[in-house]
């Protein structure tokens, strides 16, 4: 006996906004944050629908995400501020001319030495 095939029902942006009840833009937005194109037909299967305006990876996702990674980055700052008011924090060109100047010291101990 044959396995019947299974045939996925096919709507365009338009017809899947009108039966999820939202605008064409946010089925749209979802589809393109998600990655789909549209079939040779130009529609896509209700899951690819589903998953563009159900799916939390989609912009809003993105946008949380760009919203905490802001604030992290004015945190990091506030920290590095607080810090370098203390002295705690060292430029980097400092600790550079610092190390230059050692490593010239130490060759010429090294030099100078009876050492072979």
């Amino acid at each position: 006996m044959a396995k019947p095939q299974h045939i996925p029902i096919k709507l365009s942006a338009w017809a899947a906004a009108i039966e999820y009840g939202v605008t064409v833009n946010k089925v749209k937005a979802g589809l393109k944050a998600v990655g789909i194109e549209p079939g040779e037909d130009g529609k896509y299967s209700l899951r690819e629908i589903a998953a563009a305006i159900f799916d939390s990876t989609g912009l809003k996702s993105k946008a949380a995400e760009a919203r905490y990674q802001k604030q992290i980055n004015e945190a990091q700052m506030v920290r590095d501020k607080v810090l370098e008011n203390k002295g705690e924090l060292i430029k980097k060109s400092d600790v550079t001319e610092f190390l230059m100047d050692a490593q010239t010291v130490l060759f010429q101990i090294a030099r100078h030495s009876k050492l072979s």
